[in-house]
């Protein structure tokens, strides 16, 4: 079985070192990406036999948690240090961990078989989203509080889906990519939506008004 505290100890070394000089959220996601497979190779498939989802979640938790906070961490920093380029005295927020897709992650591992590159999939699906919420929680405050948002999703031709690489694009990335002036439509959109090895680039402007310009020297990417 899974030793959660052996994996979250293991995850701690040398964490701090590969954080630094990320400071672009390309960067970033694949700062995020590096930690999920790293986290993944980390475990043995054979250990997942027979365990129940309960025993997998609460092995999986601690150490996803950390790595989640890791990434949105940094995502954090990056956007804080835009919002002050900008000068418009804001401080941008962190996104809450939801303990439930770790549920929802095991109970998908549980009883079957599979492949190490399915679960190295999954497992960096989760830590990418600490990209994600974070650039969506504050798509979310900014717009709220008056700013103008532009939200930006840009097809990766990673070609991963479920552990099955394609030798064409994926139509399911492609239909969520764009660009929306307004965070509400892209969440509608799936702009926030990826699939296990998603690498698509998910990022957002925001402008000091109301006003729609063409020229994006009026925004400041995140």
């Amino acid at each position: 079985m899974i030793d959660g505290n052996m994996l979250l100890t293991e995850y701690g070394r040398g964490r701090k070192i590969r954080a630094r000089g990320i400071d672009t959220f390309d960067d970033l996601v694949e700062f995020a990406d590096g930690i999920g497979r790293k986290i993944a190779r980390m475990l043995n498939i054979e250990d997942f036999a027979g365990a129940a989802p309960a025993e997998i979640e609460a092995a999986l938790l601690p150490v996803m948690r950390k790595a989640y906070g890791d990434v949105s961490g940094v995502a954090l920093g990056i956007q804080t240090a835009n919002l002050r380029k900008l000068g418009l005295g804001l401080s941008a927020i962190g996104p809450e961990f939801n303990a439930d897709a770790i549920r929802e992650l095991a109970e998908e591992l549980a009883g079957r078989e599979f492949t190490a590159e399915f679960l190295e999939n999954l497992i960096t699906k989760q830590i990418i989203k600490g990209v994600d919420d974070t650039v969506r929680v504050n798509a979310e405050a900014n717009s709220e509080m008056g700013l103008k948002t532009h939200i930006i999703r840009t097809y990766s031709d990673v070609g991963l889906m479920q552990g099955t690489k394609y030798a064409q694009d994926c139509e399911w990335c492609l239909s969520r990519c764009g660009e929306w002036d307004d965070v509400r439509e892209a969440i509608s959109a799936g702009a926030f939506e990826r699939h296990p090895g998603c690498l698509c680039r998910i990022e957002y402007a925001v402008g000091r008004t109301h006003t729609v310009s063409t020229n994006r020297s009026n925004w400041r990417r995140m």
